[in-house]
């Protein structure tokens, strides 16, 4: 399952595993059944990164229009 598409239940798992353990990826897992810790790294990533864009699409014209 490891290069399968993640679900919503997975995503939620993932992120209170990153809660508690942080960035140790090979503890954290162990609390995603099926997923290794590459997988839980990239994933965590791709979507911190995707996040981080939308917000920065989002506020920085209002930012720059404020100015």
């Amino acid at each position: 399952a490891g290069g399968a598409c993640w679900s919503s239940e997975e995503d939620t798992k993932l992120a209170e595993a990153v809660g508690r353990l942080g960035t140790n990826w090979t503890e954290v897992c162990t609390h995603v059944q099926g997923r290794d810790p590459r997988s839980c790294k990239n994933r965590w990533y791709a979507r911190h990164n995707r996040i981080i864009s939308e917000a920065k699409a989002q506020w920085l014209p209002l930012l720059f229009y404020s100015i």
